[in-house]
């Protein structure tokens, strides 16, 4: 391509692809610094709108017991725990339900939940006029909260049970419990606003669940210890008599154990207590207030690029009607 060549099509094509692909830094500064004082405005209403909305929301603390599964000792001769299972009878092996399985089975029950909603008062704690009366706030401000909770009784009431329902929905996500599979460790915790009902909630249900629990183990051991001596009765051989007296003592010892122990097959390792008012676990008010403001200033710069963006292509049909009505008035 000849010199001339080039500086026509220079001409005619000032913008080459390179040029096109090109993001000019200044450009993109001069527009932020155009809309400096609207993207600091809206990241300064979208920070305040998250503090006061933070400032609104209480503490929650969560109180946890650490358990301890204890081992179980059978006492069982010979190959008798091998028979007994073929028989279905759990005396005391691996077959058998781990603790923190049978207390996630009864906190995951409406039946037992709500039961122990009830014979505890937890349902007339949550419901009552003072129920907030141990919330903790930032800076130890609760305006913002008693503004937006003056009005907040219900003109409409609910029936009863629709109300446990609800207090069982609610108690299902704050109750957890958890085991390590490395220590064996079982932790069941609580977290709520009220650092003392987590405390009573955790105690109450570690002492209703193992007695749910222990009781429905003695139950079926007693049924199983009646049936077996039934057949012991009525047996005449030696062999079988001296087998089926070793499951019943087996059976009879299981029955010891469990009577034995407060708590269903666990020993506590620490018991719940009221957390100290600073060891809270939320809100986290300063990650959440750093989060707020970064993202409502990322979320401004987006908005003015997209409004330049709008505003060029409306210029650009303007000038292509105006271009256009220029040739068709001078045709």
């Amino acid at each position: 391509m000849s010199t001339e060549q080039l500086k026509y099509t220079q001409q005619t094509y000032p913008v080459c692809i390179d040029d096109e692909d090109e993001i000019d830094l200044r450009q993109l500064g001069r527009t932020i610094w155009k809309y400096r004082w609207k993207l600091i405005l809206f990241t300064f209403i979208v920070t305040l709108f998250t503090l006061l909305s933070l400032l609104a929301k209480p503490n929650t603390y969560t109180s946890s017991a650490k358990l301890v599964p204890q081992e179980k000792q059978t006492g069982v001769p010979g190959g008798l725990g091998a028979i007994a299972s073929l028989a279905g009878v759990d005396i005391g092996g691996a077959n058998g339900l781990s603790p923190d399985e049978a207390f996630k089975a009864l906190a995951d029950d409406y039946k037992f939940m709500r039961e122990f909603l009830i014979r505890n008062k937890f349902f007339e704690r949550i419901n009552a006029p003072d129920f907030d009366q141990n919330y903790v706030f930032a800076f130890g401000y609760d305006g913002i909260y008693r503004l937006l909770h003056s009005n907040s009784e219900s003109s409409e009431k609910k029936d009863l049970e629709d109300q446990l329902f609800s207090a069982y929905k609610q108690f299902s996500k704050k109750l957890s419990i958890s085991s390590d599979k490395k220590s064996s460790l079982i932790t069941i915790s609580f977290e709520d606003s009220d650092r003392f009902l987590a405390r009573d909630v955790v105690a109450a249900f570690l002492k209703d669940a193992s007695q749910k629990l222990k009781h429905n183990d003695l139950s079926d051991i007693q049924k199983k210890i009646n049936y077996y001596k039934e057949e012991l009765a009525k047996t005449t051989d030696a062999s079988l008599k001296k087998q089926l007296s070793d499951l019943i003592s087996a059976l009879i010892q299981k029955e010891v154990l469990a009577k034995s122990s407060k708590y269903y097959n666990v020993k506590p390792l620490t018991m719940p207590e009221v957390p100290y008012i600073k060891d809270k676990t939320g809100p986290k008010r300063g990650l959440v207030i750093v989060v707020a403001f970064i993202t409502s200033f990322i979320l401004g710069i987006f908005a003015i690029f997209f409004i330049e963006f709008l505003k060029g292509n409306s210029d650009d049909d303007k000038e292509n009607i105006k271009i256009a009505q220029d040739n068709k008035s001078s045709n």
